[in-house]
């Protein structure tokens, strides 16, 4: 039995987190099977 996988990761900053949700939600509507979720991080820059 062949388990075909796949994952994909996209980098991002703060001001672009609206386009990823987007981007999961135009995911999740083409293909309602897969796991698909959006991974909250914090700031990978911040000024002191």
């Amino acid at each position: 039995m062949e388990i075909t996988k796949a994952l994909i990761i996209t980098g991002h900053q703060k001001s672009e987190e609206a386009g990823m949700l987007t981007v999961v939600e135009i995911v999740l509507e083409a293909f309602p099977e897969l796991q698909v979720e959006f991974i909250w991080s914090p700031l990978a820059v911040k000024y002191i």
